[in-house]
């Protein structure tokens, strides 16, 4: 069985200004210096393809040269959106794959164990994704008004790694790449293609940081982990 990994590293974010996202420092590392070192320390990962954009290729290409993420054999550009950046990953992929993972390069809190369990998931069912239980209250708002209280208890937080069998997510990076659909991660072109993905749980620490608080609860729970390994 062989598993191909696909960080997405490719977008810009506003929030961050000029500084490019996944190389923010967390604990004196950029982001995705963790979130590399999860995907190499997996069980069942084989390679890694990583996504990068026209402005952070350079820095990028850099960081992987200098780091000792040897199962990393491909940094390949993104497209203009994440669907196509996806898909240009998801080409990339060595043609005997059998699973395809793909990954926000911006979720650096992501475990190995947590990697694999979806791998397990997908070989059974074809597709499986980190997700955690919504645990707030939901409100339907309408004009600054509340109109419906929505029923928490079937609703899930959708994360990644979001993990397929190869022939299916191929079939989901073509669709993405069609104009046919737009959906905001893998799960969703599963759905809309009939595929059944399964829910590894997981929970509210495999954030993705998209706020500059985000960057604050990353170290401390960085820093959280760190203690109890010493």
């Amino acid at each position: 069985m062989i598993a191909v990994a696909v960080i997405v590293a490719a977008g810009k974010s506003v929030r961050f200004g000029d500084a490019i996202k996944v190389l923010t420092p967390l604990l004196d590392r950029p982001a995705l210096a963790w979130t590399l070192d999860a995907f190499q320390q997996s069980e069942r990962v084989d390679e890694i393809v990583v996504v990068v954009g026209e402005h952070s290729q350079v820095p990028i290409a850099e960081l992987i040269e200098l780091g000792q993420w040897t199962r990393v054999t491909k940094v390949v550009l993104g497209g203009a959106t994440r669907q196509h950046s996806m898909a240009n990953g998801v080409d990339a992929v060595r043609a005997d794959a059998d699973v395809i993972l793909v990954h926000d390069a911006a979720r650096p809190l992501v475990t190995p164990a947590q990697i694999d369990a979806t791998i397990v998931a997908a070989l059974v069912s074809g597709g499986a994704i980190l997700a955690a239980p919504v645990i707030d209250t939901i409100k339907r708002v309408t004009d600054g008004v509340i109109t419906e209280t929505i029923d928490r208890s079937t609703l899930w937080q959708a994360q990644t790694p979001q993990t397929f069998t190869a022939i299916h997510l191929r079939e989901m990076a073509a669709l993405a790449v069609s104009g046919e659909v737009q959906m905001t991660d893998e799960a969703s072109l599963a759905e809309h293609l009939g595929y059944p993905v399964t829910i590894v749980p997981c929970d509210a620490t495999n954030l993705k940081v998209t706020h500059p608080h985000d960057v604050i609860v990353a170290t401390a729970i960085l820093q959280a982990r760190k203690e109890s390994d010493e």
